[in-house]
Formats: structure tokens, C-alpha cells, sequence
């Protein structure tokens, strides 16, 4: 029995686990997949709800469009009307494998207003690596971007910085009846590519700055000498 998409994508935000890039397989669906509408406005927006995590896959059942960038996959999200700053954390899960197997999902966010007019765009090299080949985010909205009410994601599939690369590790096991006991492994370094799918997790919680240390309290006297 096959596990249908929704039980897929909650096992995967309960594990934490990442689906595979394999970049070929998205470069290919992107290339079969047909442009979705004509304008941003013709979107189908999901909400976004506050404090609880959304994974995605862009990939062969993603809707597709063409951007400024070019084609790609994307999601796009309705968020809450503004009473407060908010943050969206966004981040998304590369593959680590063979040279043809290892990539990241660079993403790019545009932050819409109403009328489905760009307010601001989030560029691929905003994001940072986190692990491996994983890169993380945050968008923040202030009451100066009070009226930005969607979000689209997408990916840019220009490659990284060039030479950018990962390490791959390749354990060496020795199986015995009792078990499998790791005695080592080797390392090696693997370039990094650019897929146009993959796996991204957001999250939009209220924004909490980090705490302020106010001044030590004093009795309000001088001491003189």
C-alpha cells in the first residue's frame, strides 16, 4: 500500500526527515509540467496558520509558472491579516549522494499585496546553509510591510557559488548475525547543484525579539570617595 501525499508530508514534518532532491527527476517534471496560470492574481493561495509548521514538496504535483527567473514549481501561501510583527521561517532540504544526486533547493520569495503587486522580493543568496546540503531563512513582517498579504515560493535553479561544496560520508558497516556494526568510512567532496525541487518547511509564528537585559537596579544613591 502506497502512502498517499498528505500522509507522506505529515510523516515527513513529524520525522524531520527530508525528501530526496534527486535533481534529474524534478529537472525532468519541470520540463513535462504545464504553466499554471497567466498572472499571480490566478494563484490558488493556502493559508498560512500561526504556529503550525507547513512542508511542501515543489515538485511533479506542484503547480508551475513562469517567473523573471524562468519556470519553476512553486507554493503560495495567504497570510494572516496584520495585528502584529510576524516571522516565517522558511527552510529547505538538499540531497547528499553521488556527483548527479547531490544539489540544494535555492529558494526565492516574493511577498504580494491585494492586488497581487510585488512588495518585495527575498533573493536565494538571503538564505544560509544550515547542514549539509540544507539551507534556512526568515522573512519578517513589520507594520511597514503591513499590507503584504501573500507569499510565493519558488526555486532558483541557478547554480551556487562557484566551487561551493558538500562532504559526503560513506560508512563502512561489517554485517554479522547479531547485527551490523559500524567499524569506520571514508569521506569524499561532492559539488554542489541547484535543483528546481525539493522539500521546504515554513513556519509563521509572532515575532519575539530576543530578550533585552534591562539596567542593574541600584538603590538610586552615589557612592563618593
Amino acid at each position: 500500500m502506497r502512502a498517499g501525499p498528505t500522509l507522506l508530508l505529515a510523516t515527513l514534518a513529524l520525522t524531520g526527515c527530508a525528501i530526496p532532491v534527486r535533481t534529474q527527476i524534478h529537472v525532468n517534471a519541470l520540463a513535462r509540467a504545464q504553466v499554471c496560470c497567466r498572472s499571480y492574481a490566478d494563484f490558488s493561495y493556502e493559508p498560512l496558520v500561526m504556529d503550525q509548521e507547513r512542508t511542501v514538496e515543489l515538485g511533479a504535483r506542484s503547480p508551475a509558472f513562469v517567473f523573471e527567473s524562468g519556470k519553476s514549481f512553486f507554493y503560495a501561501g495567504r497570510l494572516p491579516a496584520y495585528t502584529g510583527p510576524l516571522s516565517i521561517t522558511i527552510d529547505t532540504y538538499g540531497s547528499i549522494g553521488d556527483a548527479s544526486e547531490t544539489a540544494m533547493l535555492r529558494p526565492e520569495v516574493l511577498l504580494l499585496d491585494k492586488d497581487f503587486t510585488v512588495q518585495r522580493r527575498i533573493a536565494a543568496e538571503k538564505f544560509k546553509r544550515s547542514s549539509g546540503a540544507n539551507l534556512t531563512g526568515s522573512v519578517f513582517i513589520n507594520e511597514k510591510n503591513s499590507d503584504e498579504l501573500y507569499l510565493v515560493l519558488y526555486a532558483n535553479s541557478s547554480p551556487p557559488a562557484e566551487g561551493e561544496t558538500v562532504k559526503r560520508l560513506s560508512p563502512t558497516n561489517l554485517y554479522l548475525p547479531g547485527g551490523v556494526i559500524n567499524v569506520g568510512g571514508t569521506e569524499e567532496t561532492v559539488p554542489l547543484s541547484a535543483s528546481p525541487g525539493g522539500a521546504v518547511k515554513l513556519t509563521l509564528q509572532r515575532y519575539a525579539p530576543s530578550s533585552i537585559h534591562a539596567p542593574t537596579a541600584t538603590n538610586g544613591s552615589t557612592s563618593q570617595r
